[in-house]
């Protein structure tokens, strides 16, 4: 994703490197679902949906006496640990149908949609590290001034080696309305890079542009 190349130290645009070397292999088509599932639920977590989904979870454990046995909170922790660990496989089942999707409008009936995928995941990690940068850059700015104080205490046994032991972090070193803009800008830019990389990876691999073109409307809609 980076503008560097540190191997023929060239600058690039951004995204390049992720499509300069072909389709994934199978673990890393994986892993880019992977990456972009978990993240994704995180923000799946805080929508209304996941309130009734969690909710209707929970019943059913109410009935089958698990909330009994383990307690509301565990009950609740083993809810969210089951959505989390579903996540990458329904990511995976959804990328895969738009992969079909998309060899379906470009009447490419030579590719399976798993080779598809392949070609196409490099595409799906702008999205993910935009969307690592919106949850935790306000994490990353305000937790992170902790480092100041546990250099001088780093095992909580009272030290202070280097005087800055009570550091407080600052809150309002970046302001809300600050991250949010931050936020939109990074989850737009990334879906821009995605599409655009996405349209050089369709014009490579199908015959003609008419043909990469249509592939498209799936994989942008996605």
């Amino acid at each position: 994703m980076a503008p560097l190349d540190a191997r023929s130290g060239t600058v690039r645009l951004p995204g390049a490197g992720l499509v300069a070397e072909g389709p994934m292999s199978a673990g890393m088509t994986c892993f880019a679902v992977l990456v972009l599932a978990t993240v994704g639920f995180d923000g799946i977590g805080e929508t209304p949906l996941w309130s009734h989904i969690h909710g209707a979870a929970m019943e059913v454990l109410y009935r089958a006496g698990v909330v009994a046995q383990l307690g509301y909170v565990a009950a609740g922790a083993l809810v969210e640990t089951a959505g989390l660990l579903l996540a990458p496989p329904l990511f995976m089942a959804v990328f895969l149908m738009f992969c079909r999707l998309s060899l379906a409008a470009a009447g490419d009936s030579t590719m399976t949609a798993w080779s598809c995928a392949r070609r196409f995941a490099p595409t799906l990690l702008p999205i993910a590290i935009a969307y690592h940068l919106a949850h935790y850059a306000w994490f990353l700015l305000i937790e992170g001034q902790r480092m100041v104080s546990l250099v001088s205490d780093p095992f909580g046994f009272g030290w202070n080696l280097f005087g800055t032991a009570g550091y407080a972090p600052d809150l309002e070193l970046v302001g809300a309305r600050w991250i949010w803009l931050g936020c939109i800008v990074a989850v737009v830019a990334g879906h821009v890079v995605a599409i655009l990389l996405a349209h050089v990876v369709a014009l490579r691999a199908f015959a003609d542009r008419c043909a990469a073109l249509r592939s498209q409307g799936p994989m942008v809609a996605l």
